[in-house]
């Protein structure tokens, strides 16, 4: 998974570079047909802490509830909430990663998101399809040793699409 893989047909408005994880995953407790979700900060300081947003913190649920394997990244790291440092990024930001190449369950993610987003915020989905929103994602190669990864920016519907044009070139 690499920028240049990026098909022409993103939509406008939607932009996709590099990126790897920043906090540390325990990868050999990663499993094929899994979303991890990742941390989006960390935080020293005494003890490390790897730091989700709020929004996230039933996403596993919800996506097992529809049928599919989620859970929080496995780390080291104690897990902590940014609502513990009462701060509110402003930001809609998800970051996720998994064993294999961008696909339909990594949409499905990101719209059981976008619907708890929606459910917290008392906007409507469309609202929420209209929002901008950055999508960190992060394919763990277990034969490299090594995360590759996109960071896609864009409004939440153009995102999703952004990832099913990505994933295609998995296919």
């Amino acid at each position: 998974m690499s920028t240049d893989d990026s098909p022409s047909t993103l939509p406008a408005g939607v932009t996709v570079e590099p990126w790897i994880p920043t906090a540390e995953v325990e990868t050999d407790s990663l499993s094929t047909g899994t979303i991890y979700v990742l941390p989006t900060r960390t935080i020293s300081g005494g003890e490390e802490s790897v730091v989700f947003d709020d929004s996230v913190r039933f996403l596993p649920k919800y996506v097992r509830a529809a049928g599919y394997d989620a859970q929080f990244a496995p780390s080291a790291h104690e897990r902590r909430f940014l609502s513990e440092y009462s701060h509110d990024p402003g930001d809609w930001q998800l970051a996720l990663t998994f064993i294999g190449f961008l696909n339909d369950w990594v949409v499905m993610a990101v719209n059981t998101w976008l619907s708890a987003r929606a459910s917290m915020t008392g906007m409507s989905e469309t609202e929420v399809l209209e929002h901008e929103m950055e999508l960190d994602v992060a394919e763990w190669e277990p034969k490299k040793g090594k995360f590759s990864g996109l960071r896609i920016r864009g409004k939440g519907s153009d995102v999703i699409a952004a990832v099913r044009e990505l994933g295609k070139l998995g296919d």
